[in-house]
């Protein structure tokens, strides 16, 4: 009997530590692949940093500030668990380290008295680069980091009954620490930009003390109901194009496609630089609910050699993993073939509602899960839904008196 009790408890205890063992197998496996395949970040591609930064602040300050949304908020910060998947290539060799990118966003905005105008504020921060050591708070600057923080704050002007706003504000880049042996040499810039939207009309220009460096226009067609739209229908499917200029760039115009595909939960996109280099990047994106808390990618890469980078990823809530994602590649100083770790957040607010960045339909509410579980997925409430039915009660004449 104490033999069979012994052999019980045994048993239970491998139940118990085999998943463990399996947990730690697979992660170790996953580094490991991560750090053989992984393609080393260039000193290059560290000092381009700052700039695609700006430009990707500006792009989600576009997306966000817009009538209608009263508030967001947004963090995120990468995680490698091995200074060997993302190293730094030199002329010095191969240095092991972290590349890191962590990012922070906040806006809010509200009502100007009992008017329909509106007054925001907002301010996008980034601190990125490469260190010798993994951190939060503070790097160890060592002799081939690399750190940057890049901040971009202003105000916005909104009017909802015509969808118009208008923003303006300044974009600060400082090199906190570079090192000068393997990077090019870098001082504080400061930036203004300006920026209007009517309707689908949105406008944006960038300028320095030299002035205009790059502008953008675009035409976001697709309706959409978080924003005061449509629901469904012919509308959600129009296109968003996006067209930006670069002033001293070769390949100066940049054009951007955006199609929804299928009830605003299946998205195509793709990227191009022109005249001279082409295709650049697309994307086929899944959103189980249209508010994009959750999502699903598939991506391609064109590297400028011409080969093709095929990867994708998975975001769910704060969480994202992905594998030779285009975004990854761009705004991570161009590594490619290894596994991605983001703990990430970015959730906006209108009306009492919720919703991810750029999405088309907030969030379900508690009441709206509810109905859902109880009359089933295919269900739709009745036209005079939520309102009290009405009985008139008359009189008939007929008196009644207490009995003393």
């Amino acid at each position: 009997m104490e033999l069979l009790q012994n052999f019980i408890s045994k048993k239970d205890s491998a139940f118990v530590f085999l998943p463990r063992t399996c947990l730690w197998l697979v992660s170790f496996l996953v580094v490991s692949f991560s750090m053989a395949f992984a393609s080393p970040i260039t000193p290059e591609a560290l000092s381009r940093g700052g700039r695609v930064s700006q430009e990707n602040q500006l792009d989600e300050i576009s997306e966000v500030v817009r009538p209608g949304v009263s508030g967001f908020i947004g963090l995120g910060t990468y995680y490698f668990p091995h200074p060997g998947q993302t190293a730094l290539e030199s002329n010095f060799g191969k240095h092991e380290g972290f590349a890191f990118r962590q990012r922070f966003a906040m806006y809010f905005a509200g009502p100007l008295g009992k008017s329909d105008f509106s007054l925001g504020f907002f301010w996008w921060l980034e601190r990125h680069g490469f260190d010798s050591e993994d951190f939060l708070l503070f790097p160890a600057y060592g002799q081939f980091s690399l750190v940057r923080n890049v901040q971009t704050a202003g105000v916005n002007l909104s009017f909802k009954p015509l969808a118009f706003a208008l923003s303006g504000g300044i974009q600060y880049s400082n090199p906190e620490h570079v090192a000068s042996e393997i990077y090019l040499p870098e001082s504080d810039t400061l930036y203004g930009f300006t920026q209007a939207a009517l309707g689908p009309l949105f406008g944006q220009v960038v300028f320095n003390e030299n002035g205009w460096t790059s502008a953008r226009g675009a035409l976001r067609l697709e309706s959409k109901e978080v924003l005061g739209g449509a629901s469904h229908g012919i509308k959600t499917y129009l296109p968003n194009i996006d067209v930006a200029f670069y002033r001293d760039a070769k390949d100066s115009i940049k054009v951007k496609w955006e199609q929804n595909l299928f009830k605003q939960i299946l998205y195509g996109e793709a990227v191009g630089f022109f005249p001279d280099y082409g295709f650049y990047s697309a994307a086929l994106k899944y959103y189980p609910d249209p508010s994009r808390l959750v999502s699903l990618e598939a991506t391609c890469f064109r590297k400028e050699d011409g080969d093709l980078v095929f990867g994708g990823g998975i975001s769910i809530l704060m969480l994202r993993l992905a594998y030779n994602h285009a975004g990854d590649i761009e705004n991570l100083f161009g590594s490619k073939g290894t596994f991605v770790m983001e703990l990430s957040f970015a959730l906006g607010a209108s009306d009492g509602k919720m919703f991810g960045r750029n999405a088309a339909k907030p969030a379900p509410m508690e009441s709206s899960t509810k109905t859902i579980f109880e009359h089933g997925s295919s269900y739709k409430p009745p036209k005079d839904a939520g309102k009290e039915e009405i009985k008139e009660i008359k009189a008939t004449g007929i008196r009644r008196e207490k009995v003393k």
